[in-house]
């Protein structure tokens, strides 16, 4: 995972402009050569999204990793950082980075866990899908917008997990995001799918609970809210990251190397005991 993650970071999709298609291609070749096959849509010269699905075996619910998006924003205080922030610096067990913690990390975690699961032969109920966009930081206009206004098809999901979710709140507890500020579309507190979230977090932490919060933010997901989606922020951070290293448009942007493995693990564990 951590090839991935630095060469995505490398690909310095900055947006604006974007140019999201290097790590479009990037992603696409890395499943290739781990035995997915995937589309590529092109939203706009040098910009992209990608798309890969996992059939279900008798019509289940359908999940959906993503919408995950590969662009990053820009730099504007780069004499503030400790490293050049696209070296993809690993040093004091972080991934050093622009766009290693939005959402570098988690778009890699999803991609891992959608290889494996495929690659363990299990056969969900409903099929898994993996979504991979372009330019959420500027209002997904050539990204998951866009998608859904010419592809509407492949976005078809009952289910999504994506940003941002997954630290611990001051209690201890284990964060979900369920919607976003000024938003009325948020997704249900208590479903059968927030139970299954709970289970794989606590399949690494046994005494976890999970916990809704609306976000200050705006993600791709509320796209698929207003389309009904049950859509939530989920992933898990490791206990131990200081404040300061939970910054993502500001100076020294990175991700723990544990955070990025913990994600993985559930976002695994959720797609393979999927059980709705």
């Amino acid at each position: 995972m951590l090839e991935l993650l630095s060469e995505l970071i490398q690909n310095r999709c900055v947006n604006p402009p974007g140019g999201e298609m290097r790590s479009i291609k990037s992603i696409q070749r890395y499943l290739r050569e781990n035995g997915v096959k995937s589309r590529v849509y092109e939203s706009a010269p040098g910009r992209g999204n990608l798309t890969a699905t996992i059939r279900g075996s008798v019509g289940g619910a359908t999940l959906m990793f993503g919408a995950g998006h590969v662009d990053v924003a820009p730099i504007s205080e780069q004499d503030s950082w400790e490293v050049d922030p696209f070296s993809a610096t690993v040093k004091d067990g972080y991934v050093w980075g622009r766009g290693s913690h939005d959402m570098l990390f988690m778009v890699t975690a999803h991609v891992q866990a959608f290889i494996d699961i495929n690659r363990s032969r299990h056969k969900p109920k409903g099929d898994i899908l993996l979504l991979v966009v372009s330019d959420e930081e500027e209002e997904g206009v050539y990204g998951t917008e866009w998608m859904l206004d010419k592809h509407p098809d492949a976005m078809r999901t009952d289910y999504a997990v994506s940003e941002a979710g997954g630290w611990l709140d001051a209690q201890k507890n284990v964060v979900f995001t369920n919607g976003e500020k000024g938003d009325q579309r948020a997704s249900p507190i208590e479903s059968a799918f927030v139970s299954d979230m709970e289970k794989a977090v606590r399949s690494r932490m046994p005494e976890a609970r999970l916990v809704p919060e609306v976000m200050p933010g705006k993600t791709d997901l509320r796209f698929l809210r207003k389309l009904g989606v049950e859509a939530y922020g989920f992933g898990l951070y490791d206990p131990e990251t200081p404040k300061e290293a939970m910054t993502v448009h500001g100076p020294n942007e990175r991700v723990s190397l544990n955070t990025l493995e913990l994600t993985y693990s559930v976002i695994t564990y959720l797609g393979t005991n999927f059980s709705i």
